[in-house]
């Protein structure tokens, strides 16, 4: 072992942590401009940004630093200029992927059979479409194709440019408050119109106000298109629902020019806000809409995409809102939810209030779903 190695050539290749994963909610709003501000100091705080081609991964050899961390090294007598990648977890997945290799199973194998694995995969299976490597503060953050239908950046500071420029055009910025930011390998800017709000008749909270709105997110490292989706917020408790239906959700996915982002968002900002509208008015007649077999109701949330284990994190929240415990022992909630009187409003702020307190990803999937559930609940 080389003096300067500190880690176990028995044990696996370290991979560098991804950027870190943050969302923020503002009790009080801020403006588009804050938000913005915000946005871009994540990214100057997670390295400078570097982009550059590979036009075939075979002129490269994975293998670990002196400190361990897998990187993708310039193959030795290829004639050109040294170059060292130290790969992030996310791009060291990505790379994988590319090899046709499981990465859950390699990330565990000891360093030498990751490197015949991986090595071989680059020799015999990379294909020669190009690549494009993202870094960031020197390190790969992600490692996409790069053909002719390949990688188009689309990336946080031009989403969030064109988007200020679409709802200045339509009058709204000066009344667009950000109510949350979501900051990390997947970035989500919450707007709301405080002026389209609604007090939700009937509901137990006092002054219980849904403002209507939009959700916009990008993911820079191929995790994720750039999307605006109808949005409800509940001020009370910060609950946020989504409704993803292609119908009055915009979604483009990073290939192609990236100038007809502007027309894109031209015409999905009112139709998005329109149709969070149309959440905000099905959520006030879900007070209304009781729910009978209130368990079976709760536990076939299923359907829409949640976990048995988040069905029962969602009858725990809704039960103490109304000061119940549920016991431990599942078996004993069917009596217990037998003499509740429960509504699809309160089942789907069970969802969205237990989505907080998952990664940004997951948190607008359960988001969605609740969503889903009150579409299919609730009559228009």
């Amino acid at each position: 072992m080389n003096e300067n190695q500190n880690w176990n050539p028995s044990e696996p290749m370290k991979v560098l942590a991804d950027e870190p994963e943050r969302w923020h909610n503002f009790r009080e709003p801020v403006s588009f401009d804050e938000a913005a501000e915000m946005i871009a100091k994540a990214a100057v705080k997670d390295g400078s940004r570097e982009d550059f081609g590979i036009a075939s991964l075979k002129g490269y050899v994975l293998g670990p630093r002196r400190d361990g961390v897998a990187s993708l090294v310039t193959a030795p007598n290829t004639g050109r200029e040294h170059r060292e990648i130290p790969l992030r977890s996310h791009a060291f997945g990505q790379l994988c992927g590319r090899l046709g290799a499981p990465a859950s199973y390699v990330r565990g194998l000891p360093t030498k059979l990751q490197m015949a694995c991986l090595n071989y995969g680059i020799q015999n299976r990379a294909d020669d479409a190009g690549n494009l490597v993202r870094m960031a503060g020197g390190e790969a953050r992600a490692m996409l194709s790069h053909g002719a239908r390949g990688y188009a950046p689309l990336d946080n500071d031009l989403v969030v440019e064109t988007l200020r420029g679409s709802l200045q055009r339509s009058g709204l910025l000066g009344e667009t408050r950000v109510r949350s930011v979501a900051l990390g390998r997947t970035c989500s800017l919450r707007l709301t119109f405080p002026e389209h709000d609604a007090v939700v008749k009937h509901s137990r909270k006092v002054n219980d106000i849904v403002e209507v709105g939009l959700d916009v997110l990008n993911g820079e490292v191929g995790n994720r298109s750039v999307s605006i989706t109808p949005l409800a917020w509940r001020l009370v408790c910060l609950n946020g629902m989504r409704r993803a239906d292609r119908s009055v959700s915009t979604r483009l996915r990073h290939v192609g020019d990236p100038a007809r982002l502007r027309e894109s968002f031209q015409d999905a900002v009112p139709l998005a806000i329109a149709a969070s509208r149309g959440l905000q008015e099905r959520m006030n007649k879900a007070v209304d809409q009781m729910i009978d077999g209130a368990l079976d109701e709760i536990l076939g949330l299923t359907r829409f995409g949640l976990s048995k284990a988040e069905t029962r994190d969602v009858a725990r929240d809704v039960m103490a809102e109304q000061r119940i415990a549920l016991p431990s022992d599942t078996k004993e909630w069917g009596d217990i939810l037998a003499d509740v009187d429960i509504s699809a409003f309160d089942v789907l702020n069970g969802v969205t209030h237990i989505a907080q307190a998952k990664g940004t990803d997951r948190r607008v999937e359960m988001e969605e779903a609740a969503a889903q559930y009150l579409y299919r609940r609730v009559a228009a």
